[in-house]
């Protein structure tokens, strides 16, 4: 972490990656992410939205001028329904824009928030609405992208261009259908519909051979298992671990040709290799910083990895002991 100005704090990673966070706004409480810039300079700058926005007044608000508004409210027994949506949890702010190095602009646009979003919604009803890209040499900007929402906020289609792709049906708030620009349309079925629902099946309705596209869902949490069946009854069944990787994949199971493939994942959640349905292993190494060190396939041939302290490979050593050194390691030999 570096703090090498006013307002402007720098994380720096062990790849060379940098992320910057600029404080905008006086006693402003979230520092949004202001670039991002890699080992070799290139970047890419984000442009936000200033500042949190009363919607009743249009003010622009500081974590400090909503404590003083909101004391004020509670000194002169006003009640919070009266200040709009002031009592909503503070707002995000909202991305507008991105530009890189090589002078690419992609500009992005929002709906208006409204006074009748719910209090849980961080965004005030404010909705994506077009993505536009502006290169240069170009008059005028490209649209990339176009977005529609119903009134509760939820999307209901989207354009690639000015082509029409998809369009979305809700129900209860999950995702219960759409239709395609071809005209296909696809449904989903839930053990609940509700922000925690599963789905169960998922299909089309209009697919030239029956059950060509219908996917069924099986849920076993207490063995650790989800299963898949697809519309031919080709059952693929998952099994995955406390932390929700997945460390056994098993293709056609109860049947002959039932094939497992093995994943596993030590107690960090670092991957271990994997077992092929031949029972032949590959093995990963890996060293306490989180690298990885060797890859031994199942013929024991083995291909090492060496690190420097930032962590970028220096030396690849392969099974037939060809040696590859990388740029930074011919910059270390040359200045040693």
């Amino acid at each position: 972490m570096r703090h090498p100005e006013d307002g402007l704090w720098i994380v720096v990673h062990k790849g060379g990656l940098e992320h910057h966070y600029r404080q905008h706004a006086p006693e402003q409480w979230r520092l949004p992410l202001a670039r991002l810039q890699d080992a070799n300079g290139n970047a890419i700058a984000l442009h936000w939205a200033a500042g949190d926005t009363d919607t009743a007044t249009g003010e622009v608000l500081t974590w400090s001028a909503r404590q003083a508004r909101e004391q004020a409210m509670a000194d002169g027994g006003v009640s919070a329904a009266s200040a709009g949506a002031f009592a909503a949890p503070f707002a995000l702010p909202r991305l507008v824009g991105l530009s890189d190095s090589a002078g690419r602009q992609l500009r992005l646009t929002w709906t208006a928030p409204t006074a009748e979003a719910p209090a849980t919604d961080p965004l005030r009803g404010a909705r994506l609405a077009t993505v536009e890209l502006l290169a240069p040499g170009q008059s005028a900007p490209q649209v990339l992208a176009r977005y529609a929402y119903d009134a509760q906020g939820q999307l209901v289609a989207t354009h690639h261009g000015d082509l029409p792709y998809r369009q979305y049906a809700w129900r209860s708030g999950v995702l219960v259908g759409y239709r395609k620009a071809s005209g296909h349309r696809y449904f989903a079925q839930y053990d609940a519909e509700g922000p925690q629902g599963r789905v169960l099946r998922s299909w089309c309705a209009d697919a030239p051979i029956p059950s060509q596209d219908d996917d069924r869902f099986t849920y076993l949490p207490h063995e650790r298992i989800t299963r898949h069946t697809d519309g031919l009854g080709r059952v693929t069944a998952y099994h995955w671990d406390a932390r929700f990787n997945i460390v056994a994949t098993v293709t056609a199971e109860g049947t002959p040709e039932e094939l497992r493939e093995e994943t596993p994942f030590d107690a960090t959640g670092t991957a271990k290799g994997s077992t092929d349905p031949l029972g032949r292993r590959t093995t990963l190494r890996h060293d306490a910083r989180g690298n990885l060190t060797q890859i031994t396939n199942a013929l024991g041939q083995s291909t090492a990895l060496q690190y420097n302290a930032m962590d970028l490979v220096t030396t690849l050593r392969d099974a037939m002991g060809f040696e590859w050194k990388g740029a930074v390691a011919q910059i270390e030999l040359q200045t040693a």
